[in-house]
């Protein structure tokens, strides 16, 4: 484990899995997650989206003011997120008490499943994976993808697009990122095996973040 948050455990001196290699040259089975990862510190504060993948729950028309809050409960995680449509302060999207997560295996804590709060009793049937690739509470940065990328291209790998199993994220505790942190953070991605291509920006300035209901 290095200073950069990169699980070195699958990892060869390039950062890229050298024992499972698809066609492309990118590591096809072992996505590394966060050694060590503390869910309680993690949950603590809000998260704001600096970049993210397009999925089909997150168009990039949702690109604006996107953040996350997270709340411990007995047996969950309550998650909250919130985006403005089309524009900063736009129209509000927000997920108010509607979604949960929590840890499948408490030996793998930064590997979370997320879904609907309403089918909890069904979570290992129904949600999606969560997982937690590096994370520096110090520095203020965590990179999650939706789980293990299973799409090839010429620049890397890519999870899916649909419900479950998809979208790449760096989050920050600033508002506004540091155009350096987030760089930071997509050189993790890339050395992860990530196509940064897929990324978009997520403007934050400006926006004040109202009725989001969490």
């Amino acid at each position: 484990m290095g200073s950069s948050g990169i699980n070195a455990e699958y990892m060869g001196s390039s950062g890229i899995n050298a024992e499972y290699m698809g066609s492309s040259g990118i590591n096809a089975e072992y996505m590394g997650v966060q050694p060590s990862f503390n869910t309680t510190q993690y949950i603590s504060k809000r998260w704001y989206i600096q970049q993210q993948m397009n999925i089909v729950y997150l168009p990039e028309s949702q690109n604006y003011c996107v953040n996350a809050k997270y709340t411990k409960a007995p047996d969950r995680i309550h998650v909250c997120n919130y985006a403005n449509a089309d524009k900063v302060n736009g129209a509000v999207e927000a997920s108010g008490e509607l979604i949960c997560a929590y840890v499948k295996d408490e030996r793998s804590p930064a590997k979370l499943s997320v879904g609907p709060c309403k089918l909890f009793r069904e979570r290992a049937l129904f949600y999606g994976p969560y997982w937690v690739l590096a994370y520096d509470e110090d520095e203020g940065y965590a990179l999650v993808s939706g789980g293990q990328p299973t799409m090839y291209t010429p620049d890397g790998c890519q999870t899916g697009t649909g419900v479950n199993h998809s979208g790449l994220w760096i989050f920050t505790r600033a508002q506004v990122g540091d155009p350096a942190l987030i760089s930071k953070v997509r050189g993790i991605a890339k050395q992860q095996g990530f196509d940064l291509s897929v990324l978009r920006n997520v403007t934050q300035a400006g926006c004040t973040y109202y009725n989001q209901n969490c």
